[in-house]
């Protein structure tokens, strides 16, 4: 019984740090006077650390490759952030916030996998450049 709730407790446990590291970029990025919402920027790295968690799960029953599905999240998370720059008439703020939601679902993809300390120090690079960046501009 307990080594069948190790996993489950892991996977909880990635899906938690992958909500912090989106938080925090999301509220970093709210600072700043951007229009993405924390909750959007979670949904992305929660969605794709689980389909991370799933294919790596399902990986040795189904014959499917992980970074397979990896590269398919990105895509589908680079078709959000099309939308986002096309309803921003490919302003340059359109272009920030797609670049934001872009590497939040890669933060969240490498928590999937296991990559908590690139992830934690990917979160932390990303909220220093949108901060210093944005402060540059203002200048």
């Amino acid at each position: 019984m307990r080594l069948y709730f190790a996993p489950v407790i892991l996977n909880f446990v990635k899906i938690v740090v992958a909500i912090l590291c989106a938080s925090l970029i999301g509220l970093q990025n709210t600072n700043n006077d951007k229009k993405s919402r924390v909750v959007s920027l979670i949904l992305v790295a929660v969605g794709a650390c689980f389909f991370m968690i799933v294919s790596i799960t399902l990986s040795p029953l189904v014959l499917i490759e992980p970074y397979n599905v990896a590269g398919n999240v990105m895509l589908g998370i680079l078709l959000l952030g099309t939308i986002v720059m096309i309803k921003a008439k490919a302003t340059i703020t359109g272009i920030e916030n797609a670049t934001v939601i872009w590497v939040t679902g890669a933060v969240g993809l490498a928590i999937g996998t296991g990559m908590f300390v690139e992830g934690i120090l990917i979160t932390i690079l990303a909220c220093f450049l949108i901060g210093w960046l944005n402060n540059r501009k203002k200048v």
